[in-house]
Formats: C-alpha cells, structure tokens, sequence
C-alpha cells in the first residue's frame, strides 16, 4: 500500500485574491481564480516534498505556517466554521509508494 502524507489548506480571501497557506508546509498560493489554487498548491506541495526526498532531507518537508495562520485555522475549527473546498489524494509519480492528501478548507472565523 505505502505511506501517505496528509497536509491542510487554510484559503482566505484578500483583497479580490484567494490566499492559499499549507499549514505543515508553510507554502503560500495566490489565484484570482478560487477554482485554481488547488491545482497549484498541490503542485507546490509535490514539488517541495520530491526535493527533500531527492535529496534525502526531511526536514526540507514541515516549515508550519505562521502562528497567525494556524490561529484562524484553529479558531475556525472550534467555532465550526470550517468550510470545506476540496479534498485530493494523488500518487508521486517519481516515488511510487507515497501518496498526498490535501485538504483545501476556508476558514471564517
């Protein structure tokens, strides 16, 4: 079966942008278009996961966001105003036995 990752998308709306944050990762995606930020953030994720792989550094994988972040995220989470946007799962084509799972939330809090 293999090993799987799971990793957390807070998206929040700035300005007429959509800002994606990877909480594990500390990644950041902004899109006009909501639609798309999965698409790029997942593609931020494989590429910084397939580096510290590649070159057998771990630690290059969890940089957590800033504590700001996880604040809302958490806020939200206890308020029960998480909003769910999408949940994906893929395979690293380069190591075969590791899956992602993203999830991609909107957090109002």
């Amino acid at each position: 079966m293999g090993t799987s990752l799971k990793f957390n998308v807070v998206v929040e709306e700035r300005e007429g942008s959509y800002v994606a944050h990877c909480l594990e990762m500390g990644l950041v995606a902004v899109s006009d278009d909501l639609d798309a930020l999965p698409q790029i953030m997942s593609k931020l994720i494989s590429r910084q996961l397939e580096f510290a792989l590649k070159n057998n550094n771990p630690s290059d994988i969890y940089h957590p966001a800033p504590k700001e972040i996880w604040d809302k995220f958490e806020c939200a989470a206890r308020k029960n105003t998480l909003e769910p946007l999408e949940n994906t799962e893929k395979r690293l084509k380069t190591w075969p036995g590791l899956g992602l799972e993203q999830s991609y939330a909107t957090a109002y809090c």
